[in-house]
């Protein structure tokens, strides 16, 4: 199967989506190991934003590493066929 490109803007639609989506962050720990946490995730104009506290793992690795990866679902179930 070939690669297909994303329409423009699907990234706002499916953030704006109602109800309300989940994501999975996924950050670096201090000491190279992964750290996969979900999260709310909303817009503040084009930023993709979300809540955590300096104190979580979250908010310590992000604050040492601002990078970050996120990865959205619909949270919709799929019939077995």
């Amino acid at each position: 199967m070939g690669y297909t490109d994303a329409p423009p803007g699907w990234w706002r639609e499916f953030i704006l989506a109602s109800p309300a989506r989940t994501a999975k962050l996924a950050v670096v720990r201090a000491d190279g190991s992964p750290h996969v946490a979900p999260v709310w995730v909303d817009l503040d104009g084009d930023q993709i934003v979300f809540m955590t506290s300096a104190d979580t793992i979250k908010g310590k690795a992000i604050l040492r590493d601002p990078r970050v990866s996120l990865s959205g679902t619909t949270n919709a179930r799929r019939s077995a066929s």
